[in-house]
């Protein structure tokens, strides 16, 4: 990066989210080396976005884009892709979710990493998210992070077996005690932390609408991976969650539960199996042995729900085989 203005960050928001998203755009413009300028992409919040901005009176150029309706988080970084493509000459673009706080030193990692590995625009990174168990594990085991080859839903009966024998768990405390591999090959990334270079937005496009949400950043990646980009997870690039996913303990499986949001147990049952079916499936056999384990396992492991919720269960069963047929 030559100067302060070659990166530009790009950050979707919903929702009524500003307790979140004002430390992050605070911590923004404090970082080295400066941001070129922040687009933030308001999908269909309840409140006045440009107010709001002027409000917080930051000291780094913001780029608000504005829509009236929620577009997911595809269409939201795809339109604040679009928008740093289109009115910034920012060589590359870091994409943060609205909950992403990066460490002190984030973004000159991500720099120095880059020109480590070559300085090509085919390299392509993701700062290490503090929340996310997927890189954490790849990190600590210097194996990289992919979605394993014919697994169903993640799953894959290969992983469970290998669980089983593994003797060295990942802990919360390991993951922070141990700094792990520096830099991990990744052939996927969450948007969060994703830092790519300007010229993939001609390349590859951005993120696919028809997702939505769910998924739709596993197949973004995976689409960059395809064309000739290299992702690596850089390690000494920290972003902490200022949000955590917490789940509810329930004796129904999660896709099973009948409190759940029908929305969203479809759009992402549908997406990772289109995404799962166009780059993953290698041998149908296979896939099918670990579809029919997992669905095996997840209605057997629901039974509470048959027995407290019969209609329910009955009516989230349909959205499932919806959600299977149309990806």
């Amino acid at each position: 990066m030559n100067s302060s203005e070659s990166v530009t960050c790009v950050t979707v928001t919903y929702g009524e989210r500003r307790h979140l998203l004002t430390p992050v755009l605070e911590r923004l413009q404090g970082l080295s080396p400066s941001l070129g300028a922040v687009v933030v992409v308001f999908n269909g919040v309840p409140y006045d976005p440009l107010a709001f901005l002027h409000k917080l009176g930051l000291g780094v150029p913001i780029i608000p884009v504005v829509s009236d309706v929620n577009e997911g988080s595809a269409g939201g970084f795809s339109r604040g892709l679009m928008a740093a493509f289109e009115d910034t000459r920012s060589e590359f673009l870091w994409l943060l979710d609205d909950d992403n706080c990066p460490q002190v030193g984030a973004l000159r990692a991500l720099a120095e990493a880059h020109q480590l590995l070559g300085g090509s625009p085919e390299v392509v990174l993701s700062s290490l998210r503090t929340g996310n168990w997927e890189q954490l594990e790849a990190v600590y085991q210097g194996r990289p992070m992919r979605v394993r080859t014919n697994s169903f839903l993640g799953f894959h009966v290969g992983s469970v077996v290998a669980n089983r024998l593994c003797k060295h768990r990942l802990t919360a405390a390991s993951a922070a005690d141990h700094p792990g591999f520096p830099l991990v090959r990744a052939h996927c990334a969450p948007y969060g932390g994703l830092f790519i270079h300007r010229r993939w937005w001609t390349t590859v496009g951005g993120p696919r609408r028809d997702f939505l949400t769910y998924g739709d950043d596993y197949e973004y990646t995976m689409r960059v991976e395809r064309a000739g980009g290299r992702l690596y997870i850089c390690a000494s690039s920290r972003v902490d969650d200022l949000e955590r996913t917490w789940k509810t303990p329930s004796d129904c499986h999660s896709l099973m539960e009948p409190q759940g949001d029908e929305q969203r147990v479809y759009l992402g049952v549908r997406n990772h199996v289109a995404l799962e079916r166009a780059y993953t499936v290698t041998s149908r056999i296979v896939y099918f042995v670990n579809a029919l384990l997992f669905l095996a396992r997840m209605t057997f492991g629901s039974w509470r729900c048959w027995l407290r919720a019969p209609g329910a269960s009955l009516k989230r069963a349909r959205v499932l085989r919806d959600a299977l047929g149309a990806g």
